[in-house]
């Protein structure tokens, strides 16, 4: 049962993948001849693009994650508590023993 699921997915990523030079591809076609300068230079163009798009979307994410970590998290608040709990404590502590 599972070779038919199998089976089904090559058929359909080969169908569904593109060709090189056709109409369903990524717009690129193959270089005719005398236009492999103009041919590499758009797939130059378009790889800039896409790296550019992406390192984008990571200097997003890294700044995101920068905002996240410089905010307080839960432990930092209860320690913070601990902290002032602990403080008084200690005040206390020294106030009973003078009386």
């Amino acid at each position: 049962m599972h070779k038919i699921y199998v089976l089904f997915a090559l058929a359909v990523m080969v169908l569904l993948m593109p060709r090189w030079g056709s109409a369903h591809g990524v717009g690129l076609h193959a270089p005719e001849e005398g236009g492999t300068a103009a041919y590499e230079e758009a797939v130059e163009a378009r790889s800039d693009e896409e790296a550019r798009r992406k390192i984008e979307s990571l200097s997003k994410e890294i700044e995101r994650l920068r905002e996240e970590a410089e905010r307080p998290g839960l432990t930092e608040i209860i320690g913070g508590i601990g902290w002032i709990m602990g403080i008084l404590g200690i005040a206390a502590y020294i106030k009973s023993r003078r009386k």
